[in-house]
């Protein structure tokens, strides 16, 4: 063989080691790209999760102040109608 057949193979093996260096490294960095992706979901859900407890201890406890108030308009009203009966009376 030629010297320039020579030189065309150590040049296409260092291009094919070269290549093969390279498609390792996206690989790797692509595989370290889903794990932390895949961190940050299940990061995410559990801020979700988090909300979702307060926002359903908010809403449970908007409920029960609306029953107080409504509870209280209606004792007030009580009191306001007894208290009319009473100047009634007089």
């Amino acid at each position: 063989m030629s010297e320039f057949w020579v030189v065309i193979i150590i040049q296409v093996i260092a291009y094919a080691v070269t290549f093969g260096i390279c498609i390792g490294v996206v690989k790797t960095t692509l595989t370290s790209i889903k794990n932390d992706i895949k961190g940050l979901e299940i990061g995410v859900r559990e801020d979700v999760e988090r909300l979702e407890k307060k926002q359903d201890k908010h809403n449970n406890f908007i409920e029960k102040f609306t029953k107080v108030e409504v509870e209280h308009d209606i004792l007030y009203k009580c009191h306001e109608c007894e208290h009319t009966k009473g100047s009634e009376k007089e």
